[in-house]
């Protein structure tokens, strides 16, 4: 059996989580709808932050698909096959750039001047596994007890973790605390837990 984990990452105080499972591999055949929803915001200094903030209050919670176009990068457009958990939650499932990347670079959160975006509710099963929502909600808690910690011994921002473990009945968990800084080594920073903290490229796997 793969290794179960996820990695979450906070932009702006929305918790984007990557399970491992996410690919780059979206099935179009999914996606043909009868409504789709066209968001155009002209002229306007933005990021990620506010990007997911709209398409939060747009859509509520369930399964959509989005194609976005930055106008920095009209003809690169972003597609994301995403579950919005909560207001806050947001599990990145499939997307073009692959998960990993996008991720990336919603940490390091880019200005785009104006943004144009299709949505459209995806009906059916969703196929996530329970073990991605158990890992959300320990990721979830260490967040909040380590990012102080973080912070106040000088190691950097604290921008996201990954959790990793064997299985479901694992109970034992590998913590990698993601910083904003780039190429450092991984290393130890308790003797009790194994947590790693490392910067977020390394994180991602990019």
């Amino acid at each position: 059996m793969a290794k179960q984990g996820i990695v979450l990452v906070n932009v702006g105080g929305f918790e984007v989580i990557v399970p491992s499972i996410a690919s780059s591999d979206i099935d179009y055949s999914s996606i043909v709808v009868d409504k789709w929803t066209l968001i155009l915001i002209p002229n306007r200094s933005m990021g990620f932050t506010h990007y997911f903030k709209i398409l939060v209050d747009t859509c509520g919670k369930g399964l959509w698909f989005s194609r976005t176009r930055f106008y920095e990068q009209w003809d690169k457009p972003v597609e994301m096959l995403i579950d919005i958990v909560d207001p806050r939650t947001i599990i990145l499932l499939k997307s073009n750039p692959h998960p990993y990347k996008l991720a990336y670079r919603m940490v390091k959160n880019p200005r785009y001047s104006s943004v144009a975006t299709l949505l459209a509710r995806i009906y059916g099963k969703k196929e996530i596994p329970q073990w991605v929502f158990e890992l959300i909600k320990i990721a979830h808690r260490l967040y909040i007890e380590l990012s102080p910690i973080v912070l106040t011994r000088g190691y950097g921002k604290l921008v996201g973790l990954k959790i990793v473990r064997e299985s479901e009945k694992d109970k034992d968990i590998s913590i990698g605390v993601c910083i904003d800084k780039e190429h450092i080594a991984p290393r130890k920073i308790s003797e009790v837990l194994d947590v790693s903290i490392m910067g977020i490229n390394r994180c991602l796997g990019i």
